[in-house]
Order: C-alpha cells, then sequence, then structure tokens
C-alpha cells in the first residue's frame, strides 16, 4: 500500500489568515485523508511543541463525519510520544457522503484563535484560552500538508484492501489574508 503527500515545508509558509480547499473526498475503507498544517519550527522543537492544525481529516468507514482538531504540548517534554500532546478536535455530520462530491474545509486563523469552516459553516473554534498553561503556538508560521495514508487511527478496517483504488481529488488550495491581517512567506 502506499501513502501520499505533498506540503510546502521550505516553499511557502503562512501566518493567519483564511485558507482553503476544495477536496473530495476518496471512497472506501483504510483511507485516512487529511488537510492540514504544522509549525515551521517543527525540526527545531519538535512535535506537538511545534504545534498542529488539522483543517481536515475523515474516517473512511464513516464517510459522512469530518474533523478538525488542533496539536499542543501538554507537558514540557519535545520528541516524546507518547501521552505529552493533546488535542481538541471537533467532529461533525456533514449529513452526505464527502467522497460523492467537492467540500470547502477551510480555516479562519488570527492571533490567538482558530475558527474550523466546512461548506461555508463554522464547525468550531479553538483559542488561546483553550490551551491554559502550556501556551498558544500557534502565533507562529506554519507549513500546508495535503496527504492520503493509508491504513492509521482514522482509517477505518480494511474491508478489501486489493480493490481500493483511493483518490484525493483536490480542485484548489487558496489562502486570502482577512481584513489586511495574514501573510504568506516563501521558503
Amino acid at each position: 500500500f502506499t501513502s501520499g503527500r505533498l506540503d510546502t515545508q521550505g516553499k511557502l509558509s503562512f501566518k493567519y489568515g483564511f485558507i482553503e480547499s476544495r477536496i473530495k473526498m476518496p471512497a472506501g475503507s483504510g483511507n485516512w485523508p487529511a488537510f492540514w498544517m504544522l509549525g515551521d519550527n517543527i525540526n527545531q522543537v519538535g512535535w506537538p511543541y511545534s504545534g498542529e492544525m488539522d483543517i481536515v481529516e475523515i474516517h473512511s468507514d464513516r464517510q459522512s463525519i469530518t474533523t478538525s482538531a488542533t496539536h499542543f504540548s501538554s507537558t514540557d517534554t519535545p520528541n516524546k510520544c507518547c501521552g505529552n500532546a493533546r488535542f481538541v478536535f471537533d467532529e461533525v455530520a456533514v449529513g452526505i457522503d464527502v467522497s460523492s462530491d467537492f467540500h470547502t474545509y477551510a480555516i479562519e486563523w488570527k492571533k490567538n484563535s482558530i475558527t474550523f469552516i466546512v461548506d461555508g459553516r463554522v464547525t468550531g473554534t479553538f483559542s488561546s484560552a483553550d490551551t491554559g498553561s502550556r501556551g498558544w503556538v500557534y502565533n507562529q508560521k506554519f507549513f500546508l500538508i495535503l496527504n492520503l495514508a493509508m491504513g492509521g487511527t482514522y482509517a477505518g478496517e480494511y474491508i478489501d484492501p486489493m480493490l481500493n483504488q483511493a483518490q484525493l481529488h483536490v480542485d484548489y488550495i487558496r489562502f486570502y489574508s482577512v481584513n489586511g491581517v495574514g501573510k504568506v512567506f516563501k521558503g
């Protein structure tokens, strides 16, 4: 099985603004598609200190549900797996099979807050108050990742992996500043 990943690490970074992608998710079980972001400083401080923003992920065996999440450190131990990360996520019943058509997944990212949006509908908001004493790692530059992993936590069980020719269709990825706030940085 082969997983695929595209990212902008070292090429483009973003800080604040509105970021969206129009995606048709793959059909079938055993897939773990995601559109997400990691802090530019991941190679220096490690995960989860770098922070992670999951704009959208789906459970491939639950095609009408999307999730979005933020990951951050819950201890002062970078690069130590596991138990040092905390995540806050929202699970949204879209109401239709997300592999049957394109849907738009977005974040509106401001200083000290991140709002998750599916098809123009706010599905959750995360703010600096949610991280407590661990601090807010989301006021720095992040890079984008778009991937289709095979297997994993959200992939669901393989019904017939030999027949699964999963495809993640991406129409576009767009960035906008919001009221002049938000910037793209070239690598």
